[in-house]
C-alpha cells in the first residue's frame, strides 16, 4: 500500500492533488503532465483506497483523481467513501471505461467530472478548471453521446414531459414493451405511441434507439 507525502509546498503552492491510481508510471507520468501545465500543483500518491483514505485524512487535497479500477478494489465505492469524509473535495474519475453503468455509478457516488484516459491531455486540465469552479464536466467523447445528457439536465429536462409522458419514459427505461405498457395504463398502443414520439421530440434524441437508452439510464441513474 502505497501513501507518498507531498513535497514541502513552495510558497505559491495552491493546489494539492491526490492521484488515486495503482499504476505507479501513470501516476508519475500524469504528476509530470499536469505540474507542467500548473506548476504550483502538489501531488500525493495512492494506489489503494485505503491508502487514499488514509492521506485524506492526514493532508486533504483540493482535488481527487480517482481510478474505477484499483487491483480488485472499486473506485466508485472509494468515490463514495472520499465525499462521506470531506463533501467539499473535488472528485475526478479518470477512467478507461465510457459505458453507462460506470459514468453514471460515478456521478451517483458524487465524482464532478469524468475523463477518459486516452482523451487528449488538454481534458483532464479542462475538467481540473471545471471543478475548481464547481461545474460538472464529461469527457468530449461522453459529451457527444446524447444518453447522457441526463447528467448536465436530465431532471430538467424531463420537467418539459407531461406527467404521462414521465411514466411512459420510465416504464420504457425498466425494459417494458410499448405493448406491455399501453396495457398496464389502459391505453391503446398507438396512444403510446404518440406518447413516445411527443418524448423524442421534447427531449431532442435523435432515435427510438436512443430514446430507450436514454429511459434506461434515467432509470438507472435514479436506482443506484
Amino acid at each position: 500500500m502505497i501513501t507518498e507525502k507531498p513535497a514541502t509546498p513552495t510558497p505559491g503552492a495552491k493546489k494539492l492533488i491526490l492521484l488515486v491510481d495503482d499504476h505507479p508510471i501513470f501516476r508519475y507520468g500524469l504528476e509530470a503532465l499536469l505540474k507542467k501545465h500548473q506548476p504550483e500543483l502538489v501531488c500525493v500518491h495512492a494506489d489503494t483506497p485505503q491508502a487514499a483514505l488514509e492521506s485524506i485524512q492526514d493532508s486533504p487535497p483540493a482535488i481527487a483523481i480517482v481510478d474505477v479500477s484499483l487491483a480488485g478494489a472499486n473506485g466508485i465505492e472509494l468515490v463514495t467513501r472520499i465525499r462521506a469524509e470531506q463533501h467539499l473535495l473535488s472528485v475526478i474519475v479518470l477512467s478507461m471505461h465510457d459505458e453507462p453503468p460506470y459514468v453514471l455509478g460515478a456521478f451517483k457516488a458524487g465524482a464532478q467530472a469524468y475523463v477518459i484516459k486516452t482523451d487528449p491531455p488538454r481534458e483532464l486540465l479542462d475538467a481540473i478548471n471545471s471543478v475548481v469552479s464547481g461545474k460538472i464536466f464529461l469527457s468530449v467523447r461522453l459529451r457527444q453521446n446524447p444518453i447522457f445528457k441526463l447528467l448536465s439536465g436530465g431532471e430538467s429536462m424531463m420537467g418539459q414531459l407531461t406527467d404521462r409522458e414521465a411514466e411512459v419514459l420510465l416504464m420504457m427505461g425498466r425494459g417494458q414493451s410499448t405493448a406491455a405498457i399501453a396495457q398496464e395504463l389502459g391505453l391503446s398502443v398507438k396512444t403510446v405511441e404518440t406518447h413516445q414520439s411527443h418524448i423524442k421530440d421534447k427531449l431532442a434524441l435523435a432515435s427510438g434507439r436512443e430514446m430507450v437508452q436514454f429511459a434506461v439510464n434515467l432509470v438507472t441513474y435514479r436506482e443506484m
